[in-house]
């Protein structure tokens, strides 16, 4: 706002610098309370708008080409019915010289109606292809594939029912440099961080970072609370704990690297057994080998289920169910119970 008012001071103490048509300067014709007052309007104007207002202004005294023999269009300028010079035109909308030029190009071209941008419905030259969206998704997969754990159920804030829990300890922009380094050696397009985050919320939203408090068990909660309130701590007690919990940790890893064993090899055995039994429906012990189950428990529903429950059934204690939900690790299958 500042600059504005100070534009327009400049604007009448140095004028506008023509004195062809008045013999003074074209400013000083023009009533200046309608000046600014036209100009701080255009200011709350959108740009659309404020193109159509020059383009009528500019339709009124425009001569086009196509009508004489000129080459160029001749062009004569008014505002509040005097005739006035470029630079007094230009001021009362607040355009500059080269948006005055596109506006009357396009009317021109395309007559009174809204001016597009020559861009619109183009796409950008480092817009991503559509082979370098499948790499990022093929990347994106086989990293769930090799790093996370999927989950028998679905999560509340997730339309899909299959999804794969990344570990928490790495955050975004390490898997995001996990990806450059798998771009360099394979030749796949890199791409920025807030491009990286944007494509995987887009294309593999089932693919979730674990939250470092999901699904605790009793030992990292144990831990976690007093790793929070071990300020009165004597120091060799903070280390001896850093250090049950490192090891905590690391079985942790080992049981889930067991876990992605069984998953793997569960799918080649499932990969290596015929239609007929994969199939539904089959009697028990008709296959010989060993398959991978997941089971997980989902949550507890009263019945009758309804949160505004009234009368004397509210203050009783309803019939409980658990619900778990089960995965075949080879076939990647879901049901609940």
């Amino acid at each position: 706002m500042l600059m504005n008012v100070l534009n327009k001071r400049v604007f009448f103490l140095k004028t506008c610098g023509c004195e062809r048509l008045y013999e003074k300067p074209c400013s000083s014709v023009v009533d200046r309370e309608t000046l600014i007052e036209y100009s701080e309007t255009c200011l709350e104007t959108e740009k659309n708008e404020i193109d159509m207002m020059v383009k009528v202004l500019l339709f009124a005294h425009r001569q086009n080409a196509s009508t004489t023999e000129r080459e160029r269009v001749h062009q004569q300028y008014f505002f509040s019915g005097k005739q006035v010079c470029r630079n007094t035109f230009l001021f009362a909308p607040g355009i500059g010289k080269s948006q005055l030029e596109s506006i009357a190009k396009s009317l021109d071209t395309e007559g009174l109606t809204p001016r597009t941008h020559g861009n619109k419905g183009k796409s950008p030259k480092h817009a991503m292809s559509v082979a370098d969206l499948q790499h990022f998704k093929h990347f994106m997969t086989q990293y769930a594939v090799t790093y996370g754990m999927p989950l028998p159920r679905r999560l509340a804030n997730h339309r899909d029912t299959k999804v794969t829990l990344l570990p928490s300890d790495k955050t975004k922009a390490d898997i995001h440099q996990d990806y450059l380094k798998a771009a360099s050696d394979t030749g796949y397009r890199k791409m920025s961080l807030s491009l990286f985050k944007q494509l995987w919320q887009e294309y593999t939203p089932s693919i979730v970072l674990m939250k470092p408090a999901t699904d605790l068990c009793c030992n990292c909660q144990e831990f976690s609370q007093n790793l929070s309130n071990a300020g009165n701590m004597a120091e060799e007690e903070k280390i001896e704990m850093l250090k049950k919990y490192e090891l905590h940790l690391k079985r942790a890893k080992l049981e889930r690297q067991y876990y992605r064993d069984q998953c793997q090899q569960s799918k080649e055995r499932f990969s290596e057994m015929t239609d007929l039994q994969k199939s539904r429906g089959q009697e028990q012990l008709s296959y010989s080998g060993k398959i991978h189950y997941s089971f997980d428990y989902t949550q507890q529903i009263h019945y009758p289920h309804y949160a505004q429950q009234v009368g004397p059934l509210f203050f009783k204690t309803p019939i409980k169910c658990q619900c778990f939900g089960v995965c075949s690790e080879g076939s990647g299958m879901v049901c609940g119970g």
